[in-house]
């Protein structure tokens, strides 16, 4: 069955759209490109007695030797079709839109609420960009100077969970 969506963690959900790049445990044990390769999710095929068998159809940019056409579902060589277990091992989603949903105050200033961007994870940290300057740093230049802050995973929000939430508030109201 075609979903738009899965939630892969329990902190995280993957979305058709959302952009995912190989780690670098990825990149050292399987064939599909170098640490940091990019590629959008195209499709979930949901298996719901196993999550775990359900399958991501991704495409990347550029051809690979490795890639196929995702079951015809992109140009030969610049798709593939992996279970949900072989991406947890391989692939992270980046660029995800988040929130601030806990206090952090950073040089004297609160950051709830603040939207901004995951560039890097590492662990239970993420990497974010915020759309203005905190005076922070830049996640070794992986993103723009003063703008980035690494914050624990247990913060953030995805910005779409927030606004799921909201949307459930007004409901209950009325």
């Amino acid at each position: 069955m075609m979903v738009d969506q899965i939630k892969i963690d329990p902190k995280i959900k993957l979305r058709v759209g959302d952009v995912v790049a190989i780690t670098e445990y990825g990149a050292q044990n399987y064939p599909y490109g170098q640490q940091g390769d990019r590629a959008e999710v195209i499709n979930i095929d949901l298996n719901k007695s196993r999550i775990s068998r359900s399958s991501i159809y991704l495409r990347r940019d550029t051809s690979h030797p490795n890639w196929s056409d995702a079951g015809g579902n992109t140009p030969p060589g610049k798709g593939v079709v992996i279970s949900v277990s072989e991406f947890m091992e391989v692939y992270e989603r980046c660029e995800i839109e988040m929130v601030v949903s806990k206090h952090i105050i950073h040089r004297g200033r609160d950051l709830i609420g603040m939207p901004c961007r995951t560039i890097v994870r590492s662990g239970r940290m993420f990497g974010v960009q915020f759309k203005e300057d905190i005076g922070g740093c830049s996640c070794d230049g992986l993103g723009k100077r003063g703008y980035c802050l690494l914050v624990n995973n247990n913060c953030l929000k995805e910005k779409l969970e927030v606004e799921e939430e909201k949307k459930a508030l007004l409901f209950k109201k009325f």
